[in-house]
């Protein structure tokens, strides 16, 4: 995926974990990445639509839903690159199934995840 020169990469980051969401969102975004964030499946569809992402991070245990059921659901409609992450140790093969590009186990380590949507939106 091709971005104009000067135009801020846009994650999605879903995490229902608001401690997560917030620490990981505010290093994204001082990485020059515009993010937006949603805490559900159903506000993550929303966003999804509204928002048009260049990457998705998405936690496979939601609240309201399986992440990895969302992510199936949107990669049929989408090739939008998505990033997993768990702590769960099924979580991996879970994120496969769903079509997640890649996984990173948590607690991740944030340069891994910089690394991983960097290469994944240019």
């Amino acid at each position: 995926m091709w971005l104009i020169l000067g135009e801020m990469a846009k994650v999605l980051l879903v995490e229902d974990d608001e401690g997560v969401a917030e620490s990981t969102a505010s290093i994204l975004e001082l990485e020059g990445y515009e993010v937006a964030c949603a805490n559900s499946g159903e506000s993550a569809r929303e966003a999804f639509a509204k928002y048009n992402p260049d990457v998705l991070v998405v936690d496979l245990l939601l609240g309201d839903e399986n992440g990895g059921d969302l992510v199936a659901e949107l990669k049929k409609s989408s090739k939008v690159p998505v990033i997993m992450l768990s702590a769960h140790p099924t979580a991996e093969t879970q994120a496969k199934e769903a079509g997640a590009d890649e996984f990173l186990a948590k607690p991740f380590d944030i340069d891994e995840l910089l690394e991983k949507v960097k290469t994944l939106t240019t």
